[in-house]
């Protein structure tokens, strides 16, 4: 099973608003049916909790990814 966005994590990255990093987004998405995708019962430490939006841009409601 290939999962687009945890097997290729590097691709993954970039700015939603862009639309190439968007483009290349979505293709990803397309890696493997919902059906075919299992739930990661995963645990971790967190080791910084961050509030607010920090340096994130906003985005706007009618944008394809809201």
């Amino acid at each position: 099973m290939i999962i687009g966005h945890w097997e290729n994590a590097e691709s993954a990255h970039g700015d939603k608003r862009n639309p190439e990093d968007f483009a290349r987004w979505r293709k990803l998405a397309e890696q493997g049916k919902q059906t075919d995708r299992v739930m990661l019962s995963e645990q971790a430490d967190i080791v910084e909790v961050f509030k607010g939006a920090g340096e994130l841009e906003p985005i706007k409601e009618e944008w394809d990814t809201v």
